[in-house]
């Protein structure tokens, strides 16, 4: 890591926190008894309006020009509405997103600001000492990397969006740590919750281990199931300067790229250090399948391979692509509109009545094409669909052509990036892929034919399968005898069953 005084430091690696303002702002409250007053007039009752009040008194306070020895006191008194705010977001985030009220949304949709703001406050406290030749304290180390962590995790399960800027500075903030010995301190802070690590180290890791899973390609559920986990997997996880195990991980810790880009593309002109992933590996346990059907370990150590056998590169090779495209979501639409667009067949579900025959769902486009895949921008106002859910892309064609053309896959990543359009990756589905019903309920799924290679697969809700079982698919024309031979796979609350036709 990096060794030397602070003045090499600093020189190495500037802390990135916010310019200070030439002046100060007439509203900035610089007298802890008058900060207190208004918190306490602050809009209890209104949690997304109390939000934006603390984020702009904050930021007013973070970029003041002349901050005196009172600065980390103000900042702790901005701990306990903070704390307060992250409970009851945590109590929403358990909400399905449609049952959420308006201020309920407003709440989730503004803390992951005032998490930055306040740990941009800490990490100036730490600026302010290092600049003043001094020892920064631990605690603010520890609450500036707990917050953009919170920040981290909070952006990445409401809108799948990761800001490089927060992993440079949580970098940088470790490497202070490990420069004054203090990233193995306990602290104790208003802003920890139960299963939060205590110090420094552990939170520095616990992110690490996060976006080396690669978050982007797993469904929201699993990514709540990871967040738990993630203290007992940083225990394992080591740092040192050697990288000829087969299980170790180039890293960079400047901050200059993320993890697991640098993971998958070293580049030698950065300083590199190398993970060991020798004990967590040992740890996994693949075959645990939740309610949801995530195992956890086995992405993880799936995911984890990949990336020290160096097999980063894609299967086969993109094509740049911009053409318009409209999809829906979710098994029950994709079956709904391959019904209605079967020959003699007519929707009355109200809610596709308004779909023009090829111009339904959700407007994207297209940019890019592999032999397997796509890629698609979507616009930054749509719920984001999750990895594993199935989705039927059409093409949109000109008014008055009768011509449809389109495919139907299973969404394999989606990112938000920082101009808040959505991305996604889909993986295609090869061959015919028909509408059927499941036993006397009628329940819907979706057979996938490939002729071609004498494979026959069932997109059936989580828990369908039942091996060696015969069972009659319901389609809109025909009706097929099949038998149950095992699971492919199981994500996003649906199963792929591989079949055998019997006729």
């Amino acid at each position: 890591m990096i060794a030397g005084p602070s003045s090499q430091f600093e020189n190495t690696y500037p802390l990135a926190v916010p310019e200070p303002a030439v002046a100060r702002h007439p509203d900035t409250i610089t007298n802890p008894r008058e900060l207190r007053r208004w918190l306490d007039r602050l809009p209890h009752t209104d949690p997304g309006q109390m939000v934006k009040q603390l984020a702009r008194q904050l930021s007013l306070l973070v970029r003041d020009p002349r901050p005196d020895n009172k600065f980390g006191m103000l900042l702790k008194s901005y701990h306990e509405p903070i704390n307060s705010l992250q409970q009851q977001a945590m109590t929403t985030r358990q909400r399905a997103a449609e049952t959420r009220t308006h201020a309920q949304i407003s709440l989730l949709t503004s803390l992951p600001t005032l998490f930055r703001e306040l740990a941009n406050g800490h990490m100036r406290a730490v600026k302010l000492s290092l600049d003043g030749g001094r020892t920064p304290d631990a605690a603010d180390i520890f609450a500036a990397e707990l917050l953009m962590r919170r920040a981290i995790h909070w952006e990445l399960l409401e809108y799948r969006m990761f800001r490089p800027t927060i992993w440079q500075q949580v970098a940088q903030l470790y490497n202070v740590a490990i420069l004054h010995r203090l990233e193995g301190v306990s602290v104790e802070c208003d802003l920890i919750h139960p299963g939060d690590p205590s110090n420094t180290h552990d939170l520095f890791f616990s992110t690490l281990a996060l976006l080396l899973a690669d978050p982007y390609r797993l469904p929201s559920h699993c990514i709540r199931e990871l967040e738990q986990r993630l203290p007992q997997y940083a225990a394992k996880l080591d740092l040192g300067p050697d990288g000829s195990s087969q299980s170790r991980l180039p890293l960079e810790l400047s901050g200059q790229t993320s993890p697991l880009h640098y993971a998958r593309q070293p580049d030698p002109s950065l300083p590199a250090q190398f993970l060991s992933l020798d004990r967590l590996l040992n740890e996994l346990h693949p075959g645990k399948v939740d309610a949801a059907g995530c195992d956890l370990d086995a992405w993880l150590q799936e995911s984890l391979g990949r990336l020290l056998g160096g097999n980063h590169e894609r299967r086969q090779q993109r094509r740049a692509r911009n053409a318009d495209y409209h999809f829906v979501v979710g098994v029950q639409a994709v079956h709904r509109r391959l019904r209605s667009l079967q020959p003699g067949q007519s929707d009355d579900d109200p809610r596709e009545s308004d779909c023009a025959p090829a111009f339904c769902g959700t407007p994207c486009v297209q940019v890019d094409v592999s032999g397997s895949g796509s890629g698609f921008i979507l616009p930054g106002n749509q719920r984001y669909p999750d990895p594993g859910d199935w989705a039927l892309f059409e093409l949109d064609t000109p008014p008055g052509e009768a011509r449809i053309s389109g495919f139907a896959g299973q969404i394999r990543r989606c990112m938000r990036d920082e101009d808040d359009y959505l991305r996604i990756g889909v993986e295609r589905l090869t061959g015919n892929v028909i509408p059927v019903n499941l036993g006397s309920k009628r329940t819907p799924a979706l057979l996938n034919a490939d002729q071609t290679q004498r494979l026959y697969r069932l997109i059936a809700p989580h828990g369908y399968f039942e091996e060696g079982r015969q069972d009659t698919l319901y389609g809109s024309n025909k009706n097929y005898l099949v038998k149950h031979l095992e699971v492919l796979s199981r994500e996003g609350g649906t199963e792929i069953i591989r079949l055998a036709l019997l006729g």
